[in-house]
């Protein structure tokens, strides 16, 4: 019980930080491409976790496999589909496609993983997906804009690119939690180095094809610190805050806890700039903060079974 209390804890402090991540790179896609974006948060990350991931014994071939495929999910395909999908679709639109993310994790790791939850639990994820729905669908003031300047292919395809953000998620959270239960006393800050050390691989290369010297020299000093704030928090941070729930609380029950990206996303604006949310945006709060809460709930201990580590 002890456990589950602290990785929900973990997890809250997971998202809350990714969840910044919309207002820390906020007018860095006008200027770079989604590859250059990508590899520069991690090139600010991987000093910060390298000490981690040099500490212990070599790596095996099966955990830097493994490594390698929760940096592919987790991180690269992630944010290369949702950062493309911002440059064809509002914020709002691509966030509604997001939202799916808890709902393909619990039915994933029914699945997958054969995570049976309790009905409250389950009423927690529906609960808070909704509320993911009604966030996003307030962003957008109840309809989405058709002046927005994106063409109806464009649009198609950048909502596609957001259900593939939410489908990564999806399966970096069934890997993760897989991971946890084949090696339960893995180290989260040495796991996290590895996958960003992997993500970073990933997109150096196409990063270099955008040619991006000429753009991030002429970046401003507040578009570098919201790099570093993207590469030190959102994710060094965040993802070994990650690792550290999903080692305790099932994918079903974790799922629920993605509703607080688009929370932290809305209220960050509120706070910071003066923007005042909508009703419908307030009340889809209340329901993410209701599944989560519902999620957290202690489960009846004897549905809980042993675990052999």
């Amino acid at each position: 019980m002890r456990s589950e209390k602290a990785g929900g804890l973990y997890l809250a402090a997971g998202f809350i930080l990714a969840g910044s991540a919309t207002t820390a790179g906020k007018g860095l896609v006008a200027t770079l491409g989604p590859f250059t974006i990508t590899a520069a948060g991690l090139a600010f990350a991987l000093p910060a976790l390298a000490p981690f991931a040099l500490k212990g014994p070599r790596p095996s071939r099966r955990e830097l496999g493994l490594t390698a495929l929760l940096g592919f999910f987790g991180i690269f395909v992630y944010r290369i589909c949702l950062i493309s999908a911002l440059s064809l679709v509002n914020a709002g639109e691509a966030g509604l496609m997001t939202g799916a993310a808890p709902a393909f994790t619990a039915i994933a790791s029914w699945l997958f993983l054969r995570e049976r939850p309790s009905p409250l639990p389950v009423l927690g994820v529906i609960a808070a997906s909704a509320g993911i729905f009604l966030v996003r669908f307030g962003a957008l003031g109840g309809a989405v804009d058709a002046a927005s300047g994106f063409t109806s292919s464009g649009r198609s395809l950048g909502l596609l690119l957001a259900l593939g953000a939410a489908a990564s998620e999806s399966v970096f959270a069934i890997l993760s939690r897989l991971a946890w239960r084949k090696d339960a006393d893995a180290n989260s800050r040495r796991r996290a180095a590895l996958t960003a050390a992997w993500a970073f691989a990933f997109s150096l290369g196409p990063a270099a094809a955008e040619r991006p010297l000429g753009a991030l020299a002429a970046l401003p000093l507040l578009a570098w610190i919201a790099l570093a704030w993207y590469g030190l928090f959102v994710t060094a941070a965040s993802y070994i805050c990650w690792y550290e729930g999903i080692r305790r609380v099932e994918a079903s029950r974790a799922a629920a806890y993605t509703g607080i990206v688009p929370v932290v996303a809305l209220a960050l604006p509120a706070l910071l700039l003066g923007e005042r949310p909508s009703a419908t945006s307030v009340a889809g709060c209340f329901l993410v903060a209701l599944g989560i809460v519902a999620t957290a709930l202690p489960r009846n201990p004897q549905s809980v079974q042993p675990q052999t580590h």
